[in-house]
């Protein structure tokens, strides 16, 4: 049929409907629609022409077929349209019912899709299926987590049919969310009835105990805990909500011991400590905070986050400036980290607080390391250890030289015969002749390292020190412990272009062992000492195949005006970000909050390392940070990196439209940025964001997969661009 004999066709389908002849009407618009059966405007007359006809039935089964093909376009409200004109001829149709229920809430109509879920579960209880019409109940209060009254007919239906598990958790959820509206008597009584149908419900117990710690009924609180305790005395979360009833009540001496004994369970748990501590400071006892510190130490360090500890200390002396013990920790954490300069300030605050409170002993072992550590500045040290009374110089550590040690200890003594000249001994042909024996891998135990350590005793040798180092790095480019040692020599005489020479050298020298965290570091520290290397296509002077060598620079050097904000050592590793991941989502698994997750991968970027090098790349790394960082403005949201071109945003209490629009606020201030990319386009990210409700789910892996998924999606598409996932349990 064509369309000259398809219009005359519908014309006498009209007349015959004209005339009140509604067989030879339908006759004719189903040859029509035989012929076109993509036309649902002809297929939705039949139907009316059906029902005009009293032909409910093949009504019925007209508009049903125009609705999912509307459906299935896409065109929904047209859909809801047709379904309602089924459910007008045929009102006990409980599929349709549904999928206009489910439309509306897809349409975000909450109202009506609960009024079409109420109709459906009545329907199934009429018919005696009370599990299908309890779903249906369920699925009409997850649409609105806020209409409380409908999660109290819920709970109050299960409990009425004899379900009391589903009861017991419909109750509790009732009565977390009503006491997160401050309606704490309803919510207490409804968890207290959750934990009536199920006594030996942990989560209800959890909920019970934290409602109460939240009302500040400290006694009834840590009732519940202890009975959820029976049940599982290593319970993280309440062992948690334990420490926090007592830190809020004040009660910090108890809170310290809950959160210990948290701290040896999981030892990445010691911000729960800290809390402590500093609740301690705030009431004026400044010991306590430090004895926290010692527990804590290692793992902080060893973790990187010295920067926790360090703000505690600084804490206290802000409280107390001359606290000797504060002092002496926090140049104990300042050593073992490495930082020469803030361990030299607080040496030197150290000497002069122990001197003021009398503390001889303590100044005289602060000035012997800032002897050790400051060369240069000896003498003046000395002078103040001799000022104080203690003229006993400590004696060099006497050496267990091994075999084959003769040329180190001949070129020592050649040392010592000459200091009394004004001219040092050229030392090289001896360190050279010491250095062509056998070696360790570790480079710490042969004739050559033993020499420098002799040397370094004395500080008139420190320029004889100096080249020493300078030939076994040249001799042993992989020493790296030489290194490290003649970066800060560099330092001591203060040439902090020359000491960040030596940091990225060592950056490269991680690189090469695959440790692209330790590479980073030294990297950063090498633009912190040469602050012209923190600029876009500074590097190009580096070689991205060859060893790291310094850029030349101009006196007029100075530091760029738009350094980054953000640091990736500042920001949380993937590791870190995990654990603040798990604790929401065990959050959000007891209220019906959303959680939003997305993943960020700056595009191309394998190219742009490879062209510009290691030094752009980090600072463009960073840049990018600052950008993706600057749209976090809620409490609670987070982001992570993995030292690389990926990124990870954590987003607590946010709806797929909040995470959509943070995300593409993300990707325009990356474009924004305007860092030229080797291919003649700017730097720009792909997103993957995704939504769920943990409450409703079991596992975070289907997010996971899911962010995954879709940042995949936006790099295969051109990148620059978000995609979103479909809600995950919505």
């Amino acid at each position: 049929m064509d369309l000259t004999l398809k219009d005359k066709t519908l014309k006498s389908a009209e007349r015959y409907a004209q005339q009140g002849k509604f067989d030879a009407a339908l006759n004719e618009y189903r040859k029509v629609l035989d012929a076109f059966p993509s036309d649902l405007t002809v297929a939705n007359t039949i139907g009316d022409m059906c029902a005009r006809a009293g032909r409910d039935e093949d009504a019925v089964r007209q508009y049903q077929y125009v609705a999912e093909q509307f459906e299935a376009g896409g065109f929904r409200v047209k859909a809801i349209a047709m379904y309602k004109k089924v459910l007008k001829l045929d009102a006990d149709n409980e599929v349709v019912a549904l999928r206009l229920a489910e439309l509306y809430a897809r349409q975000s109509l909450i109202g009506e899709a609960a009024h079409m879920y109420a109709i459906v579960a009545e329907s199934h209880r009429r018919n005696g299926r009370i599990r299908d019409s309890l779903k249906i109940l369920k699925r009409s209060a997850e649409l609105d987590p806020s209409n409380l009254k409908i999660r109290l007919g819920l709970a109050q239906s299960y409990e009425r049919e004899g379900f009391t598990a589903e009861a017991a958790e419909s109750f509790r959820t009732l009565g977390v969310e009503q006491i997160r509206l401050e309606n704490a008597t309803e919510g207490l009584a409804n968890l207290r009835h959750a934990l009536d149908l199920k006594p030996d419900s942990k989560q209800t117990l959890k909920s019970l105990a934290e409602a109460y710690a939240h009302e500040g009924n400290v006694h009834s609180a840590l009732e519940v805990i202890a009975r959820s305790l029976e049940l599982d005395p290593n319970d993280i979360d309440l062992i948690i909500i334990l420490g926090r009833t007592f830190l809020n009540a004040g009660q910090l001496e108890k809170a310290e011991a809950t959160f210990t004994r948290l701290f040896k369970l999981d030892n990445s748990r010691y911000d729960y400590l800290f809390e402590v501590a500093r609740a301690f400071i705030e009431r004026g006892e400044l010991n306590r905070p430090m004895s926290i510190i010692d527990r804590c130490i290692d793992v902080v360090i060893a973790r990187r986050h010295k920067k926790k500890a360090t703000a505690i200390l600084k804490a206290i002396l802000e409280r107390d400036p001359g606290n000797v013990q504060a002092l002496k920790r926090l140049s104990g954490i300042y050593k073992s980290v490495r930082e020469r300069r803030n361990l030299v300030t607080t040496l030197n605050t150290l000497v002069q607080a122990a001197l003021a409170q009398g503390m001889r002993a303590e100044a005289v072992v602060a000035l012997r390391q800032l002897i050790e550590i400051e060369p240069k500045k000896a003498a003046h040290h000395q002078e103040q250890l001799r000022s104080i009374g203690d003229d006993e110089q400590p004696e060099p550590p006497v050496q267990q030289f091994p075999a084959g040690f003769e040329s180190a200890t001949a070129t020592a003594e050649l040392l010592r015969r000459e200091s009394a000249t004004s001219e040092l001994p050229d030392i090289t042909s001896a360190a050279r002749a010491a250095a062509s024996e056998d070696s360790y891998d570790s480079y710490g135990d042969y004739s050559t390292e033993l020499l420098e350590e002799m040397v370094s005793q004395h500080s008139e040798f420190l320029a004889a020190r100096l080249k020493l180092l300078e030939e076994l790095v040249a001799q042993q480019p992989n020493y790296l412990e030489g290194r490290l040692k003649l970066k800060q020599l560099y330092l001591d005489h203060n040439n902090p272009l020359k000491a960040a020479g030596q940091s990225m050298e060592i950056a490269r020298h991680y690189e090469q062992l695959g440790d692209s965290e330790m590479a980073r570091q030294f990297l950063l520290e090498a633009y912190d000492l040469n602050p012209s290397l923190n600029r876009i296509g500074a590097s190009a002077a580096v070689a991205p195949t060859g060893p790291i060598t310094m850029p030349p620079l101009s006196p007029e050097t100075e530091a760029p005006h738009d350094a980054p904000t953000v640091k990736l050592s500042d920001i949380l590793s993937v590791e870190e970000f995990e654990k603040y991941f798990e604790w929401e989502w065990r959050r959000a698994s007891r209220e019906p909050k959303p959680l939003s997750l997305l993943k960020i991968i700056v595009d191309r970027f394998s190219t742009y390392e490879d062209t510009e090098g290691p030094i752009a790349s980090l600072r463009c790394l960073e840049l990018v940070a600052s950008a993706l960082e600057a749209e976090l403005h809620k409490a609670g949201q987070l982001l992570a990196s993995n030292g690389g071109e990926q990124f990870f945003a954590l987003l607590p209490e946010t709806h797929p439209g909040g995470a959509g629009t943070v995300a593409d606020a993300m990707r325009r201030g990356v474009e924004a940025l305007g860092i030229q990319h080797p291919s003649g386009r700017g730097i720009t990210i792909s997103v993957g964001a995704a939504t769920a409700f943990p409450y409703r789910l079991t596992q975070p892996a289907a997010l996971i997969d899911l962010i995954e998924k879709a940042v995949t999606g936006a790099q295969q598409a051109g990148g620059n661009r978000v995609v979103t996932v479909p809600l995950l349990g919505g």
